[in-house]
């Protein structure tokens, strides 16, 4: 493409790929978490584009999925053109779908542009401070940064990733922005505490901003087979040409983004963010999202009774759900199955699906 036709502009990519375990059973293969309203009525992909949107405009909203949500996600975001989905013939984890996004950025004219990847299953309560810090984001990105935004702890959180601050980076002129010294896995109990009280840590939101070109370069460098296979898909990057190379895309590595690229680039840098931000990553989570009746039950859904129960969490799919002398539960029905576990083991229920893709081949997946 002739120089002259690069444009510099800004684009917000949702990575709408996963799975969603552990919202099983409302969460299935074909529709996961981010294609379901786990938190209200609205689905968590319409959520996340809609509050893209309004930093971008949906003309410059890109989607990275697969080719079994496609449709769907597809129908849920009318206001893109079907060109602005782009779907992986299988899941190969996040390097391969920042990856993808990139490679059709770069071949519609946009290597010199700014990128941002936002996870599609995520909650933002703070729109206003949402918009604050990507716009700090974008600024220090045009000086060649891949920019993190990490949430400041109020917890020891054992279900995030974390991020290490190091130096402060343009003092004065974007406050709050730090070089990454590390990138840290999910925590034991201990460590999320000794990180805490440090105050050096940050939660991984998953969301980063980079210059297209800078962000490709460091992938290229990272992991040059999954930039080698990426060029060869060719230039089209339709359902068709991509499904057409299954073979080859299986051949790509499943590594994270984070794994295969930021925790080995030199660029990162970090932003500090609080804009009310929530992964939502177990059916707890999203009940803090529901009404809320006495005793601490909050319930989702019309048809469910209860008698001398508290701290319940309860998601009814158009079936009575009733409940007597329980404490702590969290129970969800659909119309094929329905969901009982502690509320303190909410996390676990990654662990059944599991269990159930073994012994049931999938039946109820």
């Amino acid at each position: 493409m002739a120089a002259d036709s690069v444009r510099v502009e800004r684009w917000a990519c949702i990575m709408a790929g996963g799975l969603g375990k552990r919202f099983w059973p409302l969460s299935r293969r074909t529709r996961p978490k981010h294609l379901l309203p786990v938190v209200g009525a609205q689905t968590m992909l319409r959520l996340t584009a809609e509050r893209l949107a309004t930093l971008v405009g949906w003309d410059h909203v890109l989607v990275v999925t697969n080719l079994e949500q496609a449709a769907e996600v597809r129908a849920q975001l009318p206001d893109l053109s079907p060109t602005q989905v782009v779907a992986e013939p299988m899941g190969r984890n996040t390097a391969a779908c920042v990856g993808l996004g990139l490679r059709w950025l770069e071949l519609h004219g946009h290597r010199r542009s700014f990128a941002g990847f936002f996870p599609s299953d995520h909650v933002v309560r703070d729109l206003t401070g949402f918009r604050r810090c990507v716009e700090r984001g974008w600024d220090l990105a045009d000086g060649g940064s891949i920019v993190a935004f990490g949430i400041a702890p109020d917890r020891p959180e054992t279900g995030y990733g974390y991020i290490r601050a190091g130096s402060p980076l343009n003092e004065g002129v974007i406050p709050r922005a730090f070089a990454v010294r590390s990138f840290h896995e999910k925590p034991d109990r201990v460590r999320a505490e000794q990180w805490v009280s440090s105050g050096e840590y940050f939660w991984n939101s998953g969301m980063f901003v980079a210059r297209v070109e800078v962000l490709w370069q460091e992938l290229a460098d990272c992991l040059p087979e999954t930039a080698r296979t990426l060029i060869d898909l060719g230039g089209s990057l339709t359902d068709d040409s991509l499904e057409a190379q299954r073979e080859r895309y299986v051949s790509l590595r499943g590594v994270s983004i984070d794994e295969g690229v930021m925790e080995r680039s030199r660029r990162m840098a970090v932003v500090e963010s609080s804009f009310g931000w929530d992964d939502v990553g177990s059916w707890e989570a999203a009940s803090h999202y529901w009404p809320i009746s006495d005793a601490d039950n909050r319930v989702l859904g019309a048809d469910v009774a209860m008698v001398d129960c508290d701290g319940c969490r309860v998601r009814s799919d158009g079936m009575l759900v009733a409940l007597v002398g329980m404490h702590d539960v969290v129970v969800v029905q659909t119309g094929d199955a329905v969901l009982v576990c502690p509320r303190n083991r909410a996390q676990d229920v990654k662990a059944l699906v599991e269990k159930l893709e073994k012994e049931t081949a999938g039946r109820y997946l």
